[in-house]
């Protein structure tokens, strides 16, 4: 009870595959094989994760026509080498991953089933009725500082790309973070369906 450990990138990840996914549980991402990584401020250049792992990943990217979208608010070395940078205003993360899970779930472009989605309190239906509401692309725009069409198209390139991958944690991911954020860009994973796939998030 006594022994305190400093956050960490791990840390975050196992929590939060433990509250979507069950006690025991971690996650993991397959980003040297994904065709979209959507990363809300992971900085994959300045040594988040698995630094090999992420360079080979971004080596790679041309060659394997890989696209990378960076969303944080500051133009960092992963920003400037992504193939775009979305910047929103800080803390909002959280926020605009919520706001593409609204439009994918209106669209009907999640292929993901209920259990992949997580233990939902209320079940899937009560999640997709709230994010529909409260995180219409209309009300997450002004919060975030974003267009709405910009936040639908991302949505839609996302759910439609083959094996898309969303990424949490922000800079090196070695400080506390915030827990609904991690939630709501793994939803993302859960939503298309690549829990466990090629190109995807391994739980």
């Amino acid at each position: 009870p006594n022994r305190y450990a400093m956050p960490s990138l791990e840390a975050n990840l196992e929590l939060t595959a433990q509250t979507l996914h069950g006690a025991g549980n971690t996650i993991g991402f397959d980003l040297e094989n994904s065709d979209f990584v959507l990363s809300f401020g992971a900085g994959l250049i300045e040594g988040w994760g698995s630094p090999v792992s992420c360079f080979k990943a971004n080596a790679s990217r041309k060659e394997r026509h890989a696209k990378l979208y960076q969303i944080e608010p500051r133009l960092s070395n992963t920003a400037a080498s992504a193939d775009k940078w979305i910047p929103i205003k800080p803390g909002t993360e959280s926020d605009l991953a919520l706001s593409l899970c609204a439009v994918i779930i209106k669209k009907n472009l999640f292929t993901g089933n209920n259990s992949e989605t997580g233990n939902f309190k209320g079940g899937f239906n009560k999640f997709a009725i709230m994010v529909q509401r409260e995180y219409a692309p209309e009300k997450v725009a002004e919060i975030c500082g974003i267009k709405a069409d910009d936040i639908e198209k991302l949505a839609v390139m996302f759910a439609r790309s083959k094996m898309p991958v969303a990424i949490p944690g922000k800079g090196r991911g070695e400080t506390g973070q915030s827990l609904k954020e991690f939630a709501a860009v793994h939803t993302l994973n859960c939503l298309v369906g690549n829990l466990n796939q090629k190109g995807g998030a391994f739980v």
